[in-house]
């Protein structure tokens, strides 16, 4: 009979080692969920930011050979919807521009403002809302127009907790 018995013993698992296994893999499952969730947001906002930066360098060559930024309103106004004139220009592609309006919420520029100072637009600011976190927002920003209590902001922020903060001094 014992031999039997160890026949019939090692055909399976049974019921105890089977919950055991099932909550081992349930409780790996609770950690790595959430860990994999925030390394997906914080992958989406690196690469929404990479995309700002270039379009940041744009908006910087285009002043460097215009003198003046596309203005909101007179000669070559920026299209929000296309980034033109910087596309049609060469300053941006066309597939950097279409990468980056594809990850706004609506698909583009929540604010641009390029105020026309003696003919010549010398400040830019400019505000999105990117589709991974529609709560926050960031800025490209080259001005002196603001706030004193900013003083000149030249770069890519994060507006949070009521501060803006250049995106190179938050933590990745």
């Amino acid at each position: 009979m014992p031999r039997a018995d160890r026949r019939r013993r090692s055909g399976g698992f049974t019921l105890i080692e089977l919950l055991i296994v099932v909550a081992i893999i349930g409780l790996l499952a609770s950690i790595a969920i959430p860990v994999y969730a925030r390394m997906i947001e914080k992958s989406n906002r690196n690469a929404f930011v990479a995309d700002a930066n270039i379009l940041y360098d744009a908006f910087q060559q285009f002043y460097n050979d215009n003198s003046r930024f596309p203005s909101e309103g007179g000669t070559e106004p920026l299209d929000v919807t296309t980034l033109a004139p910087l596309t049609t220009q060469n300053y941006l592609s066309e597939a950097a521009a279409a990468s980056f309006l594809r990850k706004q919420q609506n698909n583009q520029i929540l604010i641009y403002i390029a105020p026309d100072i003696n003919g010549a637009d010398s400040d830019v600011l400019m505000a999105m809302r990117p589709k991974y976190n529609p709560t926050e927002l960031i800025y490209i920003f080259y001005t002196d127009l603001l706030d004193d209590s900013y003083g000149p902001l030249d770069g890519v922020y994060f507006y949070r907790d009521g501060q803006l903060v250049r995106v190179d001094e938050v933590e990745s």
